[in-house]
């Protein structure tokens, strides 16, 4: 009978192969130990969350004469009538207000629209009021993502990707971001920039 198996010498070239893998292999694409499971599915769960939002921002627009919302609802800055801005606006949509909350920031929650820590994701300032066919590339546009220490109000929105270490690298050393088209992909800090691909109207982009 014919056996099979590997030789001496095929065991040590495999065992040498996987050497020279752990050895270049980039350290944020490696499988993640204990500390790293959890961060994994913390950032799985800013995705869902940003997910959740981008699809609100979609089902707001199509109640609204196809537009996004504007950054902020009401006319007075300190105000409890709703909404207070794109937020609590599409929370009909959504809700469910934990999920403004990232797993990853610590900073307790505000359950006020106009109070900081009520969303932890900003809203691109530049989608606010637009409709989606106005953007050239949707797949590219960002129209929200993970953001500051301890959130913002309901008004809470940006015109680029934040710039401090701690906000641009929440989840492994990355970011979530979603996009107008409503995926969602985790991005290394830099990869988000303000100029648009065509050189025209996608704002806030993927380079």
């Amino acid at each position: 009978m014919r056996r099979y198996g590997f030789t001496l010498l095929q065991a040590l070239g495999v065992l040498g192969l996987i050497i020279v893998v752990f050895i270049l292999w980039p350290p944020h694409l490696w499988p993640p130990g204990r500390d790293g499971t959890r961060e994994s599915k913390r950032r799985i769960a800013c995705a869902n969350n940003l997910k959740q939002i981008a699809l609100g921002l979609k089902q707001y627009s199509a109640d609204n004469n196809d537009r996004f919302p504007p950054v902020a609802l009401n006319t007075t800055r300190i105000s409890s009538a709703r909404p207070f801005g794109w937020a609590d606006a599409i929370q009909p949509y959504i809700k469910s207000f934990q999920v403004y909350q990232c797993r990853a920031e610590p900073t307790a929650t505000s359950g006020s629209p106009t109070q900081v820590g009520y969303t932890d994701y900003w809203y691109n300032m530049n989608c606010a009021g637009q409709k989606e066919k106005s953007f050239t590339f949707i797949s590219m546009t960002v129209i929200t993502g993970d953001g500051a220490i301890g959130g913002g109000d309901a008004r809470y929105s940006v015109t680029s990707e934040p710039k401090t270490t701690d906000e641009t690298s929440r989840h492994l050393g990355g970011n979530n971001f979603a996009f107008v088209d409503g995926h969602v992909k985790w991005y290394l800090p830099g990869k988000v920039t303000t100029t648009p691909p065509d050189g025209k109207n996608a704002s806030f982009a993927v380079k």
